[in-house]
């Protein structure tokens, strides 16, 4: 049987959904998976090990491309941040992970999108210290490294093919804003002072991105009274959500 799970992130690839969890308790969380048919059914009733490594893997994110699934999570070794692709079939492709950054400090919270070519998976550095990101082939291969925000902390990644959407926080006096911006296929990042999502009075926090037919959908979580946080989103369709 499946143990008990957290933080959970799940992927579709036309037939089955891929889910990924962490599961177990510090110092020894796991990052494990399974498979769930469109109809429902779960394929792998044991559950899938996606990473048993020594220590914490932690806050596993999903994406599909390729005909391969990526996940990605934060990773004890180091505290950088891994990844390990998954077949359709269920079986783990790389058992031991890939090293997507290993850089000085820590990484963690990681968000995958796929463009049609390549993966993107975007993380925080520190604590709120920057949101960088990298693509990764579905082969495994990482092709580069590189900065989105130098402050604040990544939120999510979109693609609509070719251009995608990079989103996150970034702290004002007092306040944390939503900010995006769009990086191209070749890892180039479009908006390089970041498009202002949300900059409402108070915080807003957990924002999330969803790719549509013809545009981005952001949401967030806005704190518009100082305390209460009801849902509040924006629509970015088409041209109308580039540089400011």
């Amino acid at each position: 049987a499946i143990g008990q799970g957290y933080r959970s992130s799940t992927a579709f690839d036309g037939a089955n959904y891929l889910l990924a969890w962490a599961e177990g308790m510090s110092p020894n969380a796991d990052v494990r998976g399974a498979r769930v048919s469109a109809a429902g059914v779960l394929l792998d009733q044991t559950g899938l090990g996606i990473s048993l490594a020594p220590g914490n893997q932690l806050g596993p994110a999903v994406g599909y491309g390729g005909g391969v699934f990526l996940v990605a999570w934060s990773d004890d070794r180091n505290t950088d941040v891994y990844g390990a692709r998954v077949a359709q079939t269920g079986a783990v492709l790389d058992p031991v992970g890939i090293s997507i950054s290993n850089a000085s400090g820590a990484q963690h919270t990681p968000a995958i999108a796929h463009d049609g070519a390549n993966f993107l998976v975007s993380w925080t550095e520190g604590v709120a210290a920057g949101a960088r990101a990298a693509r990764v082939r579905p082969a495994g291969q990482v092709l580069d490294s590189f900065s989105i925000a130098s402050g604040g902390s990544a939120a999510g990644v979109a693609s609509l093919g070719g251009t995608q959407w990079a989103l996150w926080l970034n702290p004002a006096p007092y306040e944390m804003h939503v900010y995006g911006a769009r990086v191209g296929a070749a890892g180039n990042v479009l908006d390089t002072q970041g498009v202002l999502v949300s900059s409402k009075v108070n915080d807003q926090t957990r924002p999330g991105v969803a790719a549509g037919r013809d545009g981005y959908l952001v949401a967030w979580l806005d704190d518009l009274d100082g305390g209460s946080s009801p849902l509040t989103g924006l629509g970015f369709t088409g041209p109308w959500g580039a540089r400011v």
